[in-house]
């Protein structure tokens, strides 16, 4: 999303990054992921989700 609010435009899609990135944001490894393996009601899931 844009500052405003709306959504931004497509990119051109390249193997080769059209941005140069100096230092990222924000990193994540396989440790920050949780796997859930038991029966939840869907809308108890769905509730917690944002649309779409």
């Amino acid at each position: 999303m844009t500052s405003d609010g709306e959504p931004m435009g497509e990119e051109p899609r390249s193997p080769i990054s059209p941005h140069v990135i100096k230092r990222p944001v924000m990193t994540q490894v396989w440790r920050d992921v949780t796997f859930a393996h038991w029966p939840v009601p869907v809308a108890a899931v769905d509730a917690l989700l944002p649309s779409g």
